[in-house]
């Protein structure tokens, strides 16, 4: 029992650590040197703004929406992922840092880029027998990083389009605080990520509502073939409208929804993962926005996680 709290304490201090660092991560960024064009820029996520936001990750831009000239962002946020199996238990915390860019193109198209990386902190519990206590392995270390590039562009006047792929390498650290030598921090494979994604604009909801589902298709290959192989399609319907000027809410913003086609993990019964999935946001202005998600499945046939939280940090310049 000792153990237990002593435990749980150091993942409650390991989270309010992170927080704090984000936190001050906005201010070596330099929110407040924003340009006025980056006011056009579109968060996925923080649609509703009174500016036309134009798309920079996998949402397409909202019909009539249009870029004069480029515009780039950088979002810092902090997961919270706890997850159990019939063998263990985890808690699993990245930083990620992500930098956005999207450029105009011709005919009404926008390309955007990504690269993103990312430190992770994990604690894996195993319960031990009647006369044996239970471990944590402590890893820390650096995540798999990636790159993507998107298109989108409007259909009509409610609808726009988008499609793109993401590539992340096995790039992931052996973790510098294991315990033992074979500490796994990312997936140990390469992975391709193609997607497509529908926008319809629902301003008799509100001015920022929308409805965009997206569907992407991770695949690993090379690699480590020891290591699991992923075969993995992603679905997001999302839905967004404001409660005010200031205040959104927001259902499925990430890709919660998955079908396993890939190897199979410890207590997996079946294929599929749904979870019931929201966030909500606050607009501090059209440079800095934070908000707050969480996650919890419904169907858990493919565990991926327990519990999932996560706090955003996003700001243009």
């Amino acid at each position: 029992m000792k153990i237990t709290t002593i435990h749980n304490h150091c993942y409650f201090r390991r989270i309010y650590l992170l927080i704090a660092s984000g936190l001050f991560s906005l201010g070596a960024f330099g929110v407040s040197q924003a340009s006025e064009q980056a006011g056009n820029l579109l968060f996925p996520f923080f649609a509703g703004s009174t500016h036309a936001p134009l798309a920079t990750d996998e949402l397409p831009a909202p019909a009539g929406a249009r870029l004069s000239a480029a515009t780039y962002a950088w979002e810092v946020f902090t997961p919270v992922e706890l997850a159990s199996s019939p063998y263990n238990k985890t808690l699993r915390i990245p930083v990620w840092l992500r930098l956005l860019a999207s450029v105009p193109a011709n005919n009404g198209w926008n390309i955007n880029f990504l690269a993103y990386s990312l430190y992770i902190d994990r604690w894996t519990t195993t319960p031990g027998g009647p006369l044996e206590p239970s471990k944590t392995r402590h890893e820390a270390g650096r995540g798999d990083a990636g790159v993507q590039v998107t298109f989108t562009h409007d259909l009509n006047e409610r609808w726009s389009a988008g499609f793109g792929a993401r590539l992340q390498g096995p790039t992931a650290g052996p973790g510098i605080l294991a315990n033992t030598a074979d500490a796994e921090l990312g997936s140990g494979r390469w992975q391709i990520m193609p997607w497509v994604s529908f926008r319809a604009s629902l301003p008799e909801l509100s001015e920022g509502a929308f409805f965009a589902p997206t569907m992407r298709w991770t695949m690993s290959y090379g690699g480590d073939i020891e290591r699991r192989r992923i075969n993995e399609p992603q679905i997001r319907p999302t839905f967004q409208m404001d409660l005010s000027k200031k205040w959104f809410l927001m259902l499925y913003p990430t890709y919660a929804i998955r079908i396993n086609y890939g190897g199979s993990v410890p207590g997996q019964t079946g294929r599929l993962f749904l979870p019931i999935d929201g966030l909500v946001g606050y607009r501090f202005s059209d440079s800095f926005q934070v908000s707050l998600q969480a996650a919890t499945p419904i169907v858990n046939q493919y565990p991926v996680f327990d519990l999932f939280t996560m706090l955003w940090f996003r700001g243009s310049f």
